[in-house]
């Protein structure tokens, strides 16, 4: 995704869309046998992540992108003897040069 925002930027494109949006999927976390896939993979999206920062800060694109993660997939704590069990999550994060950081939209549990 960083190699066509970049291409695009340097105007590789005639005729380039206003917004562009790329959806990129990793999964691999329905893990039954316990959280080392999920580990594993959940450090494969921090490098990856870490990695198009990155070239997006040094390349002078990254207060032009925005990058949403959205799941609805969660794992229990608890230990069920063969891993966990499905659990509900609606994790999500928002990332970019010009995001305002640092807002909790909704309210936490109060248990």
């Amino acid at each position: 995704v960083a190699k066509v925002i970049n291409a695009a930027r340097k105007g590789a494109w005639t005729g380039k869309p206003e917004r562009q949006a790329f959806f990129v999927q990793q999964g691999g976390f329905d893990a039954h046998g316990g959280p080392a896939g999920t580990q594993n993979g959940l450090a494969d999206i921090d490098n990856a992540l870490s990695s198009f920062t990155t070239e997006m800060i040094l390349t002078g694109a990254w207060d032009d992108v925005v990058v949403v993660s959205a799941s609805d997939f969660a794992r229990t704590l608890t230990d069920n003897g063969a891993g966990t069990d499905h659990g509900w999550g609606g994790n999500m994060f928002i990332a970019g040069g010009l995001v305002r950081g640092g807002q909790m939209f909704g309210k936490f549990p109060n248990r």
